[in-house]
C-alpha cells in the first residue's frame, strides 16, 4: 500500500505549506499569536522555515520527511499543552493559536486534528507497513471507530461540561474552557 503513504505524504506537504504560507502572509498577527501561548516573537522566522523544509522534504523524501513531520507534530502539540495549562491556571480563557496564521481557539479539536496528522505522517513514513489484509482492515476499522469514540466524548462534554455525568469539570482541567464543535 505504498500508494496510501504517498498520498498521506502529499496531503500532510501541502497542509505544512498551507500553514508556512499563512503564517508568512501575516507575521505581525503570527508573532501576536506566538506570544500569546508565551512563545518568543522571534520564533515565528524558525516555524515558517521548518514547516516548509518538512513541506519539501514530504515531497522528496517521503520518509524523511514522515519523519520530520511526526517530531514536528509532537512538539507543536506539546506546545500547546504546555500553553493551555500554563495560560489557563494563570485564569486567562479562550486561548488561541495561530496554527494556519489565523487566530483560532485552542480545543479538543486542536488536538484530534494534530492526533491526525501525526497519524498522516507515521504513514508517509513507512507505507510498507499497510497490508490490505484483514488485521489491516481490522486496525483501521478501530481507527475509525476511535475516531467515532472521540466524537462522542467531546460531545458528552459540550453537552454536560464533564466527560462524567454527575462530575463538574474541574476549573485546572485541560478543556475546562469548553470545546467548540
Amino acid at each position: 500500500m505504498v500508494i496510501v503513504g504517498s498520498l498521506a505524504a502529499l496531503g500532510l506537504s501541502a497542509v505544512f505549506w498551507v500553514a508556512s504560507a499563512a503564517k508568512l502572509r501575516n507575521l505581525p498577527a503570527t508573532r501576536r499569536g506566538f506570544v500569546a501561548i508565551r512563545l518568543p516573537g522571534w520564533i515565528v522566522y524558525p516555524v515558517v522555515v521548518v514547516e516548509a523544509g518538512v513541506a519539501l522534504s514530504l515531497l522528496v523524501a517521503p520518509r524523511v520527511g514522515g519523519a520530520m513531520a511526526v517530531l514536528l507534530l509532537i512538539g507543536f502539540t506539546a506546545t500547546l499543552i504546555r500553553a493551555k495549562r500554563l495560560i489557563r491556571a494563570s485564569g486567562v480563557s479562550g486561548i488561541r493559536c495561530n496554527c494556519f496564521g489565523s487566530s483560532s481557539e485552542i480545543t479538543a479539536w486542536t488536538f484530534l486534528r494534530n492526533a491526525g496528522l501525526i497519524a498522516a505522517a507515521l504513514l508517509a513514513l513507512a507505507p510498507e507497513v499497510l497490508h490490505l489484509s484483514v488485521p489491516g482492515l481490522l486496525v483501521g476499522g478501530m481507527a475509525v471507530a476511535g475516531g467515532g469514540l472521540a466524537r462522542q466524548i467531546v460531545r458528552l462534554r459540550q453537552s454536560t461540561g464533564s466527560l462524567f455525568p454527575g462530575v463538574p469539570a474541574q476549573p485546572n482541567n485541560l478543556f475546562a474552557g469548553g470545546v467548540s464543535s
